[in-house]
């Protein structure tokens, strides 16, 4: 039993904060994107670097180049789903959010 808490707490250690480390980078977020962030909210027009603030890394990202425009997307998974079936895929175009839909 102690050797499961001790684990547990030595890997929640090392995820990373990317709300905190984003923060730290970029003092001059306007208050609306440190709302939308705080609440783990996204918005169209957001960067890269505010969705994965906001949200965390995805469990999968695709990249594409199109008419000289980089796009693609990120999907994350509902929480405790493990084979992906309730997921929200948000779409970048230039860097910044497109759009996103849920399955």
């Amino acid at each position: 039993m102690k050797l499961t808490v001790l684990l547990l707490l030595v890997l929640a250690g090392c995820a990373p904060d990317y709300r905190a480390k984003y923060f730290a980078e970029h003092q001059d977020t306007p208050p609306k994107v440190v709302e939308l962030i705080e609440s783990r909210k996204i918005a169209v027009g957001m960067t890269k670097e505010q969705v994965l603030a906001s949200w965390g890394r995805p469990y999968r990202a695709t990249k594409t180049h199109y008419l000289g425009r980089d796009s693609g997307s990120w999907a994350y998974r509902a929480i405790n789903d493990r084979y992906g079936r309730h997921a929200t895929v948000v779409y970048f175009t230039g860097g910044q959010v497109a759009g996103w839909h849920s399955r």
